[in-house]
């Protein structure tokens, strides 16, 4: 709920800590610090509230996958009832395009196939029988069952329900889903670790101070006073608002690049990330199944493109298409630089004659051919209007796969709609997962021999058959000779279909099995889910960044070594390993690390269990895990994982509630994106702490010095402190924060979750600044020495916030220059500098706030002389930065 997302804002150390200096402020009857404390808690948590609030909204939350309408047989009637109102027992009709509402048992199905990749990751729909002939199936062999969740994509099916609700496989996913405890995230961890060395270092001056006042024999009230101004100068009060801030630029930083963050603190954690374990299809691939290859025996030749998007890519020799296309790592026809120049160019219409064995290849795959291919315009605002471009969308109806044949068929030219009224179907012969092909028989039109003369060169009717070689090789006039290049295909992750041919005379009106005898072959069709643009190259990314990526699917080993061995996540020069499903089950929990361990890259034929044990395992081996899916069986792993990713076009609810982070344009790049997004964060979080670290430093420094020295020390008050902690520390933190990305992030390797924020380096560089500033504190004190209470207090309070000017160009980089980063190139720092004036100005002028801070004037020469004494700050850290640099020359 809202009020409970609210309340989770102040679940944080760091804000107990400040809640207890506003309790010692308004003991101590300083009601404006406490005041002031609270603002800057509801201003924290309004800010970390309104981040996750507007994520959740911007991801619908599901209650239920299904929420549609089904069609049962009741009392021998056919009724249609709530999908939530079916009980076991029910008979469902199943028809092309209709989500599956239960586990159900097929007991009649007329050419039923049904798309599970959401539960199983198979690209490929699923053929379903009224038996299923393997002993003890997965529940990815169950040909005699459909399941929740999946589709039908072609034919139509009567099954008898058998689970529903969370009983059904998709149930059982989302219980285990609900049994993840996520780890806590990075973040969490260190400021954990931050807040308890806060709390030591706030107790530790603060008994100092009660101490020293003691010895000193300072008044009751006054050592109230001075034990107030020691706990707040030692907290840091707008570190979780400045941490939160920080967060929130980089998750508007991802936005912009179509990332939505839903858990504010991962983003952090994307940085420390140094396993990322991906999904196949719909993450690595498009779930999209397109032709990659294709065989004549005159030409081999390639396709590129993006999935069904006709637009996109084109057919070419073998060769001669663009890098990304699928090609024998031999070609079989060198295409040389004295070949004519057409012969490299994509084959569209007008040069389609030019290859005629491909023209009848494409022809007849077409006509052969059950699917349908349309556009959708994804803005109306001018229906009559073509839509081209992104604008527009390409949808199928029918198999994936046949609709693949005619996507390629469009590249070239070979339109389906010209086909079918030159070429009309007379008879066919349907496809079966027995059978393993399809026939058509077409007879021509008047207008054949005017619109494809190759294709009219006998007056007859043309009978088609495509399916799988094996199948076709038996009824050919001739051997194709074509084992060689099937296995070829089949290496690399191709599903192989065969085409052939046969004239039949004009008389024959209706195709039998018996027909199938002398077919003139005509060549092959390699099809795959390919892998989405730009994977190849950010998967390399990855690597450089010290990032192992792991390919975790449900389906076949064969087809993940593909595609891993594509985008280069298998490589067997390396020794990477692949493992199965089965493999896993008959592992123990240290077997599979040590597999892990040992690069296993490709594990196919994965469950939700699977995943979710292997995301376990690779935790307890230390690694930050970064997760990506889209469907149902991602879920539990997402959830898992330190940072999970799900797909936004494609994903499921289940896989997007599961999930930190979702994709909206499932750009695989932009996780790599995210993680030199949080590597920055992290470098940021070290800059703020740093920099409010050698603050607090430097307040407490200069509290405990002058009880030291001094018999009657004047301090500055708490609320004197609250303004330097929060307004000048505070602006200046979120300027350090915006500080402009470093070169070459992803060029390092992944920090480490153990490694601390406040390490010795960084502790040891905030006691230097913390002691540099309170030494000129000091220094101005001592110039000041004899004069009133509220002059002294005035001047080393104006000299505090000077320090922190110059103190922030130090913190820029803990190693650069800040005139090597350029000393304006952070233009935010110096707008800090001019607003900071302002308010310091306001102060000084507005005689209210006089008052309260208890100011005194403070002339233009002596600004000068603050300038002078407190500009050692930045000099001297320069001056040791050039130093160190020349050294490590």
């Amino acid at each position: 709920s809202p009020v409970l997302m609210f309340l989770r804002q102040f679940k944080s150390p760091l804000v107990y800590v400040l809640v207890l200096a506003a309790v010692v402020s308004l003991i101590g009857n300083h009601v404006e610090d406490t005041i002031v404390i609270g603002i800057i808690l509801l201003i924290n948590s309004i800010i970390g509230f309104t981040q996750e609030w507007r994520a959740e909204k911007t991801i619908e939350s599901v209650k239920k996958l299904i929420e549609e309408k089904s069609i049962v047989i009741r009392n021998g009637e056919e009724q249609e009832i709530p999908s939530s109102n079916l009980v076991p027992g029910d008979i469902l009709l199943l028809n092309t395009g209709e989500k599956v509402p239960a586990d159900a048992r097929v007991i009649f199905e007329r050419n039923l196939h049904v798309d599970e990749s959401l539960l199983t990751g198979e690209s490929v729909p699923v053929k379903k029988d009224v038996v299923c002939l393997i002993e003890n199936p997965h529940y990815y062999e169950e040909s005699n069952k459909v399941f929740a969740g999946s589709f039908v994509t072609q034919g139509r099916g009567r099954v008898a329900v058998e689970k529903t609700g969370d009983n059904t496989l998709l149930g059982e996913i989302n219980k285990e889903l609900q049994q993840v405890v996520k780890e806590k995230t990075s973040i969490e961890i260190r400021l954990k670790r931050l807040s308890i060395f806060f709390i030591v270092l706030a107790f530790i001056f603060l008994a100092a101070t009660l101490l020293l006042g003691i010895y000193r024999q300072i008044e009751t009230y006054e050592l109230v006073l001075f034990s107030l101004s020691s706990l707040v100068s030692a907290i840091p009060e707008g570190l979780i608002a400045v941490i939160t801030i920080v967060l929130s630029v980089g998750v508007y930083r991802l936005s912009k690049k179509n990332v939505i963050v839903r858990n504010l603190n991962v983003v952090e954690t994307l940085g420390l990330v140094n396993v990322f374990c991906s999904d196949k299809t719909g993450t690595l691939t498009r779930n999209q199944m397109m032709v990659r290859r294709i065989f004549t025996p005159q030409y081999y030749y390639e396709v590129s493109g993006v999935g069904f998007n006709v637009e996109s890519g084109g057919i070419y020799l073998e060769g001669c298409g663009p890098e990304g296309c699928l090609r024998s790592d031999t070609l079989h026809e060198y295409i040389g630089q004295s070949e004519d120049s057409r012969r490299k160019k994509p084959i569209v219409s007008d040069n389609l004659t030019d290859f005629p064995d491909l023209e009848h290849i494409l022809s007849y795959i077409t006509l052969c051919n059950d699917s349908d291919l349309y556009s959708e315009c994804l803005k109306e605002d001018d229906p009559v209007r073509k839509c081209m471009g992104e604008d527009r969308v390409w949808r199928i109806r029918g198999s994936p796969t046949e609709a693949a044949l005619i996507v390629v068929s469009e590249k070239a030219g070979v339109h389906r709609y010209v086909l079918n009224e030159t070429w009309p179907r007379i008879s066919e012969i349907p496809f079966t997962s027995d059978r393993k092909y399809m026939v058509t028989l077409h007879q021509p039109s008047p207008a054949v021999k005017k619109e494809h003369p190759l294709l009219a060169s006998q007056d007859s009717n043309l009978l088609i058959v495509k399916g799988a070689p094996e199948r076709l090789e038996q009824y050919l006039k001739k051997p194709s000779g074509t084992e060689d290049v099937v296995s070829e295909f089949a290496s690399q992750g191709l599903r192989v279909l065969a085409c052939a041919i046969r004239y039949l005379p004009k008389d024959h009106l209706q195709v039998t099995d018996e027909d199938l005898i002398d077919l003139e072959f005509v060549g092959l069709i390699g099809i795959n889910d390919p892998p989405r643009e730009g994977v190849k190259e950010y998967i390399t990314k990855a690597e450089r960044a010290g990032i192992d990526v792991i390919m975790i699917t449900g389906d076949n080993e064969v087809t993940a070594k593909a595609i891993g061995k594509e985008v280069g996540i298998f490589k067997e020069e390396r020794n990477d390993q692949s493992l199965t499903g089965d493999d896993i089950d008959a592992m123990s929990d240290d077997a599979l690390e040590h597999a892990l361990k040992n690069r296993a890259t490709i594990l196919a034929r994965t469950s939700p269990i699977h995943k979710l044990r292997i995301v376990k395992s690779l935790q307890k081996l230390g690694k930050i895990v970064t997760m990506t899916g889209d469907g149902v069986n991602d879920s539990p792993a997402l959830r898992q994982a330190n940072v999970g990713i799900a797909m936004g076009i494609t994903g499921t609810d289940i896989a997007k509630e599961a999930a930190d982070i979702v994709l909206q344009d499932e750009r695989f790049e932009s996780v790599i994106d995210g993680i030199d997004e949080g590597r920055h964060i992290l470098n940021t979080f070290r800059r703020v702490v740093l920099f409010l670290t050698s603050t607090n430093f430097a307040e407490s420094f200069m509290i405990i010095a002058t009880m030291l020295l001094f018999t009657n020390p004047i301090l500055l008050l708490p609320l004197q402190i609250l303004w330097v902690n929060l307004v000048t520390d505070g602006m200046l933190d979120i300027a350090i924060s915006l500080e402009p990305k470093e070169e070459g992030l992803l060029d390092r390797p992944p920090a480490s979750v153990k490694e601390r924020v406040l390490s010795k380096q960084t502790l040891s560089r905030a006691l230097f600044y913390g002691i540099m500033m309170s030494t000129t504190v000091l220094t101005v004190y001592l110039l000041y020495l004899g004069q009133n209470e509220q002059k002294i207090r005035t001047m080393i309070f104006v000299t505090l916030i000077v320090s922190q000017w110059f103190s922030a160009q130090n913190c820029r980089s803990p190693t650069e220059s800040s005139f090597s980063l350029g000393i304006f190139k952070n233009r935010i720092l110096w707008i800090v500098y001019l607003v900071d004036v302002v308010l310091v100005a306001i102060l000084f002028i507005f005689p209210p706030l006089v008052a309260l801070f208890e100011l005194s004037s403070v002339e233009p020469i002596e600004w000068i002389l603050i300038f002078l004494i407190t500009s050692p700050v930045f000099i001297i850290e320069e001056l040791r930065k050039r130093v160190a640099k020349n050294l490590k020359k």
